[in-house]
Parts: structure tokens; sequence; C-alpha cells
């Protein structure tokens, strides 16, 4: 059976328009539903945390005493400070470290040249003053 002139001129003038049109409103559709999606992740996260949140009495009590407190009778009365866990977070302790590629680096000539002119520098400017001291 053969198509239609009607057929032919709708797929030849407007049904790829069509079809573009269609699928930009899919993909506007799909971000909203992931965003919703998203908000609603959120909003359980949040909900969840504030849950965790509850601060047990004997906390409460310990920050209550602080905030009633002068700041006399803070430093009048003995109390234990915390040492510090770790001064540096994780990322900083990833950072210290070199990784590890088996290449050498190679060193600037003229940054070990500076260097080297610095430290004989002081070095005489250390004899100077002997000599000078000795001298007198």
């Amino acid at each position: 059976m053969a198509i239609k002139k009607s057929t032919k001129k709708f797929q030849q003038r407007k049904l790829g328009d069509v079809l573009e049109r269609r699928k930009d409103f899919a993909k506007i559709k799909q971000r909203h539903q992931v965003n919703d999606k998203r908000k609603a992740r959120n909003v359980e996260r949040r909900e969840k945390a504030e849950a965790e949140k509850v601060v047990d009495p004997e906390e409460q009590a310990k920050e209550q005493a602080f905030a009633e407190m002068n700041v006399d009778d803070f430093f009048a009365g003995a109390f234990d400070i915390a040492d510090p866990k770790n001064g540096k977070g994780k990322k900083a302790q990833k950072k210290d470290v070199t990784p590890k590629i088996g290449k050498r680096k190679r060193v600037d000539e003229s940054a070990k040249d500076v260097e080297s002119e610095a430290e004989s520098a002081e070095e005489e400017a250390a004899s100077d003053s002997e000599e000078q001291s000795d001298a007198s």
C-alpha cells in the first residue's frame, strides 16, 4: 500500500521538528524528576540528621554549666584541656606525603646555586665576626 501524499508532506516538513521537540521535553521532564528525587533525599537526610542530633543529658548539662558560668569562675576552677586528636585533617595528611611514581624529579640547578651562595655568605659573615672579636 502506498503512503498518502499528506503523510509524505508531514514527514518531510514537520516530523523532524516534532520529534526534536518531544526529545527536548523528555529531557526537561527527566531533569525535573531527578531534581525532585534529589530534593526528597535531602529532606530525608536532614530529618535523619536532626534525629541523630539529639544531645545526651550529660553533654547538655556541661554546655549549660559553661554558658551560665562567668569568666572569673571559669578561670578559678580547674579544668582539663582536651588534647587535639590530630593537628591535621585527612586531606592535609594525604597532601603532605609525596606520591611515589617511580620517576626522579629534576632539581633546578640555578636554585641550588642560589642556596649554596646564601649559605657561603652566611659562613663568611660568621667567620668575619669571629676574626674581628679575636683581633680586639
